[in-house]
């Protein structure tokens, strides 16, 4: 099976090998300090994926969430791909993939990864907002996703927040049957970090994934004020025409589904 990739990160997981926890892997390279444990292949791959703060801040529901236990150099393969690269799939039993697009700015960058599992009915879908210089409006941001052809497998959608070296996770939500996103307020001060969804969705379909910074400073209600559509920001959220500049219309990213 061919799929399109565009300026994508490739993770390929031979998944043959029972869940462990993060205390119990050998060679361990860095322990951060939620006292969450990685080997260097799992540090350099997550930093990769999910930005420095996001292993630096991760705690052990998002490691279990993501499975970080069973990625290692055995079983996972990474390729830096350049646009409009087509990368051959093989779907033989046991293999599992993890794909990572991105889309960067002069002041964040917006990561989206899938991982299907065989044997598993859901796929891990994690939307990852670095901050690379530090907003000067600092409202209420959103994050989210909309589902087109697939369905969510079950309830879980954490958002977490990584700001002044702290991790939060209290942030407003929004659901519906095709869409799940988060309503986060930055910190007032210090830095902004990173901020990232996680939830599972069926194999099958397309996942449109979208962050979007409030220009303005907006309410927590105008901050979940949206429809999940095609043709709102980012191909996620679609405003009234009233909060027309509310917002900085940030690129969104698309990927196809499928364990």
């Amino acid at each position: 099976m061919k799929k399109l990739l565009q300026g994508i990160l490739i993770l390929s997981l031979f998944l043959c090998i029972p869940n462990i926890k993060a205390e119990e892997l050998d060679n361990i390279y860095f322990t951060n300090k939620n006292n969450v444990s990685f080997t260097k292949f799992q540090y350099d791959t997550l930093v990769d994926a999910l930005g420095l703060y996001g292993v630096l801040n991760m705690d052990i529901k998002a490691y279990n969430d993501l499975e970080v236990a069973m990625m290692d150099s055995s079983n996972t393969k990474v390729e830096v791909l350049e646009d409009y690269d087509v990368v051959e799939e093989n779907n033989n039993t046991g293999i599992s993939t993890l794909q990572t697009l991105y889309h960067e700015t002069t002041y964040k960058k917006l990561t989206a990864s899938t991982t299907c599992k065989d044997g598993y009915n859901y796929c891990i879908l994690a939307i990852a907002l670095q901050w690379k210089k530090n907003p000067s409006t600092r409202s209420y941001d959103v994050i989210g996703t909309r589902l087109t052809n697939t369905s969510f497998y079950d309830d879980i959608a954490t958002v977490s927040t990584y700001m002044n070296g702290s991790t939060g996770s209290l942030v407003a939500q929004k659901r519906t049957s095709n869409g799940r996103a988060g309503a986060v307020k930055l910190s007032n001060s210090g830095n902004i970090n990173s901020i990232s969804l996680i939830t599972h969705v069926k194999p099958t379909g397309r996942v449109q994934v979208s962050y979007q910074h409030a220009v303005k400073e907006v309410t927590q209600l105008t901050a979940l004020g949206f429809d999940f559509s095609a043709s709102g920001m980012g191909g996620v959220f679609g405003y009234p025409d009233r909060y027309v500049g509310y917002y900085d219309d940030m690129a969104g990213l698309g990927l196809v589904v499928n364990g």
